[in-house]
Parts: C-alpha cells; structure tokens; sequence
C-alpha cells in the first residue's frame, strides 16, 4: 500500500472552507473525486491510500465562487510501486 498526499494552496483571494477537489484517475483509467477545503492560511491538504501499482494521474480543482471562477492544477502523473516481499519456509523431515 501506499499512502499519496497531495498538500496546495488557492491564491490569496480564497477564504478558509472553500471546497477543493482532487480527481485521481487509477491504473485502470478508472477515477476517483476527494473534495477537502481550505484552511486560514488558504493551503490543503488530501490523503488517499492505494494498494494497487501503477501510473496514476490527479488533478486538483478548486471549484468556481460567486466572486472566482475555476482553477485547476494538473493533470500530474505519478507511479506507485509496490514493496515487493519474499516468503522463506523450512520443511523438516522426521522418520515416524
């Protein structure tokens, strides 16, 4: 597994609460939205956990206002590769 954080900040105009939303679009072209909101200091942060390896791309959107229109960041690929593991075994023979 693999933990993908994704940190940004909307200009200076943005105003804490505001919705972000970042689409991940996973190996098998499939996507996924996660929304989060500003902060105070008009920075984000989002968290996603994925266990499968590949190139995975996102795409941050910060959605439109009354006073703002959309912006966008992205897309941005990424790969996630997986630790490998090996399993070791003993195998012991006695006579019965």
């Amino acid at each position: 597994m693999a933990k993908v954080i994704v940190n940004g900040s909307v200009s200076e105009q943005a105003q804490a609460g505001e919705p972000i939303t970042v689409t991940f679009k996973r190996p098998d072209g499939t996507t996924e939205n996660l929304t989060t909101t500003t902060k105070t200091d008009k920075s984000f942060t989002l968290e996603k956990v994925y266990g499968t390896s590949g190139v995975y791309t996102f795409t941050v959107i910060a959605n439109k206002t009354s006073d703002y229109d959309v912006a966008t960041f992205g897309p941005i690929n990424f790969t996630i590769t997986l630790a490998t593991r090996t399993v070791t075994a003993t195998v012991q023979v006695v006579p019965a």
